[in-house]
């Protein structure tokens, strides 16, 4: 359809949402003009789009197309342009709109009236000229020269970013970040810098702005910003340290179309751009972005801070296992152990002794094997033998699990190492701590016991090691059978691989986990045999597609559960996808309509396209540092206020604020991916798994789900696609060094 152009002045603003400037109003025409659609002359039109700068009695110029919306047949804003008043009457009305800080109607009537048609110009480039009208004082004349200059930098900053649909506050974020002339002069010079520094503008985005200001398809930042955002999203979607430079440049030329708009052969560029990224820019405002390095004999290229943490685990790890000097004796305390299991099982032993022997020791194993009870039995050791020890997780849910299971203190990795919300940095944690830092428990620890261990990503697992000191041991707790962490790196396998540390794996289950039908339908998923319905803690119920599969979690979730005696708090909604009719967002939005639902005493927002309420469960989808909430987090919304533009989470018991603009990283928690579940465990798990959803359908995902129900799982499902599930064995390979560097490192140690 032809884009269409219309010019008129705000009559009527029908809806607004604060949050992300959508709005809806009725567009005055400024002359009749005949709907394409109907034929019929109007006067008048519904407008709804973006809209950075709205009041009644504004006049603007929109362009778009007429389309049916869920607010009923109306005009679809694709760029909105504020037209600055010609004459005195629309002065007036402008400044009198309220948009203008410090001004109402009857200021605005004597300001028009001291200065006439010279109103505009004065308050561009004399201000301080307002003190010549009567109420107007040093005070608010600085008050209101400011509110004009952030009004028409806003302007022209979301004018010339029109084209990528950013938001008012994404655009104020840009003026605070680079003030309006630098603003200004990076959007045009090179607009992929707001990719590296400003949230909610990736690669993509960057890009379409760079094609607006005529950016050449072969522009060096272009190029390097690719690198960049493909590096970036190898590590946090596919979980890789690093790329192989082939696959590396073949994803940039294919992201950036270099081959399809130029002659072939434009490797040399992009390698140009890997190199550039080596270096400090010729300014130094940039530090280095990437390193080169080689694996397995294969070039590849790291994310420079991913580089760093990996080299930091390698030192670390190094460090551990060549200087520790101590050894503990295992008493007899495997007939003494007080808990229900019983004594020790070879294996189990073998695991404490190896982890009182050993200076770093993995012990890993599947659900219903006793890693918990081993991990009590080595905890009373170390007591008996006055040995000082620290127990961790990766998650505030893991940390709590682990002290429940062992009766001892535990705390998240990060509180363990004294992380402190600010000190981020562009390595990771790679120098070292301040000397004025707090004394921490595990600095004189000398033994550090991790759970879960198969959720630590490349980067947290160098910040753990770090802190440990020299001499201590270190026992690595986890499922190696269980999902890759979220974060880049795989850890615990690659710990394992690089056959440098000793491993105990415990394979028999016991008795009393045994008779739990999700422990042994776990197992046989983990083994390749497809689990069976056969008492009364495993369920499946038959699900043909999305829509059908959605209505049955809000029905077993609000009625049918809760007949069982399980609260709708202590059930986890699981899908292997995001997006569909079964995935976590649309899961999410009907949960909370359900359980939820609005009502007068409940303030609600809707933020980033999402709607928070008071009372709604919630999730941190990535790192906070400056807020000390992480990925995976969990809380409950328990204040919004309006009136200062912030939302308040209770995670664990401390309230988070998060100001309206910066809750990019919080989502709805009703329902989770399965790997956000992880080091999770809840009494029930309705988990669903679709034919549809084929592409996520694997083994490990089937397991890591089925294992974080206690008390309960249901399966909504076919049979078709759970044996899919438990066939597909196949681990997306994760590109790691960690495994061959640390081998390299021991095997050069001398003898």
């Amino acid at each position: 359809m032809t884009e269409i152009k219309l010019v008129g002045r705000v009559g009527k603003i029908i809806y607004r949402n604060p949050a992300n400037d959508f709005a809806v109003i009725v567009l005055d025409l400024s002359e009749p003009t005949s709907n394409p659609e109907t034929g019929i002359l109007q006067n008048s039109v519904k407008v709804q789009g973006i809209f950075p700068t709205l009041a009644e009695g504004l006049d603007l110029e929109v362009t778009g197309e007429y389309g049916v919306t869920k607010y009923g047949r109306q005009f679809k804003a694709e760029t909105i342009t504020q037209i600055m008043p010609a004459d005195l009457a629309g002065i007036e009305r402008y400044l009198a709109s309220g948009l203008v800080d410090g001004i109402g109607p009857t200021l605005a009537k004597a300001i028009v009236e001291m200065f006439g048609e010279e109103t505009l110009d004065v308050l561009d480039n004399a201000p301080e000229r307002l003190k010549e009208v009567h109420g107007i004082g040093e005070v608010k004349s600085a008050l209101i020269a400011a509110s004009w200059q952030e009004q028409q930098h806003v302007q022209e900053i979301v004018g010339m970013l029109s084209c990528i649909e950013i938001s008012l506050n994404t655009a104020q974020k840009i003026l605070k970040k680079y003030g309006a002339a630098g603003a200004v002069e990076i959007v045009r010079t090179n607009p992929y810098q707001l990719a590296y520094d400003i949230e909610g503008i990736g690669f993509k985005k960057a890009d379409a702005l760079a094609r607006k200001m005529g950016l050449a398809y072969d522009d060096p930042n272009r190029l390097q910003a690719a690198v960049l955002f493909a590096l970036t999203e190898a590590a946090e979607k596919e979980g890789h340290v690093y790329l192989p430079k082939g696959g590396l440049i073949e994803r940039v030329l294919e992201l950036t179309g270099l081959e399809a708009e130029m002659e072939t052969g434009q490797k040399h560029l992009v390698e140009s751009a890997i190199v550039a990224l080596q270096k400090e820019d010729h300014q130094g405002k940039r530090a280095v972005q990437v390193t080169a390095d080689r694996v397995d004999e294969v070039e590849v290229i790291y994310l420079r801070w991913l580089w760093r943490a990996e080299k930091g685990v390698v030192d670390h790890l190094v460090r551990l296992l060549t200087e520790s000097t101590w050894t503990v004796n295992l008493p007899a305390y495997d007939t003494e152990a007080d808990t229900e299991l019983g004594e020790l099982n070879d294996d189990q032993r073998e695991a404490i002794s190896t982890a009182l022997s050993e200076p770093v020791s993995i012990l890993t194993g599947g659900p219903g094997t006793g890693k918990s009870f081993t991990m009590k039995a080595l905890i009373g050791a170390l007591e008996e033998s006055e040995t000082t020890y620290v127990l961790c997780a990766p998650t505030g849910r893991a940390a709590k699990r682990l002290a429940e299971s062992t009766g001892r203190g535990a705390k998240t990795i990060h509180r363990t190492i004294g992380y402190v919300p600010g000190e981020a940095d562009e390595d990771d944690g790679f120098d070292e701590y301040p000397d004025d830092r707090e004394k921490r428990e595990i600095d004189t620890a000398e033994f550090v016991i991790v759970d879960e261990a198969s959720m630590v990503d490349i980067s947290l697992a160098n910040r753990l090691l770090k802190a440990i000191p020299n001499g201590a041991h270190l026992l690595l707790v986890g499922d190696v059978d269980q999902l890759p962490p979220v974060g880049a790196g795989n850890f615990l396998r690659d710990a394992i691989d690089s056959g440098v540390i000793p491993v105990t794996r415990l394979t028999q289950i016991y008795r009393q986990a045994a008779g739990s039908n999700i422990i042994v339908n776990a197992h046989a998923v983990n083994q390749g045999r497809t689990p069976t319905a056969v008492n009364g803690d495993y369920f499946v119920l038959k699900a043909e597609n999305g829509e059908e599969a959605a209505a049955q979690v809000v029905d077993l979730v609000v009625k049918r559960l809760p007949a069982y005696g399980l609260k709708p708090s202590e059930v986890q909604v699981l899908s292997p996808m995001h997006r569909g009719p079964a995935g976590v967002k649309a899961l999410n939005e009907a949960l909370q309509a359900a359980l939820n639902p609005a009502n007068l005493f409940k303030p609600e927002m809707w933020l980033g396209g999402r709607l928070f309420r008071v009372g709604d469960r919630v999730m941190q989808i990535k790192n906070d540092y400056d807020r000390g909430v992480f990925n995976g987090d969990v809380g409950q919304i328990v204040d919004i206020n309006l009136a200062g533009k912030e939302l308040i989470v209770d995670v664990e018991g401390k309230g988070i604020v998060y100001p309206f603009q910066e809750v990019d990283n919080l989502v709805l928690a009703y329902a989770s991916t399965v790997h956000k579940a992880q080091g999770s465990e809840y009494p029930c798990v309705v988990m669903i798994m679709l034919t549809e959803q084929y592409v996520m359908l694997q083994r490990n995902l089937l397991y890591t789900g089925i294992t974080r129900a206690k008390r309960l799982f249901v399966m909504l499902s076919t049979e078709k696609a759970v044996q899919l599930a438990v066939r597909n064995n196949k681990v997306a390979k994760r590109y790691t060094g960690l495994a061959v560097k640390l081998a390299g490192e021991i095997e050069m140690e001398p003898a």
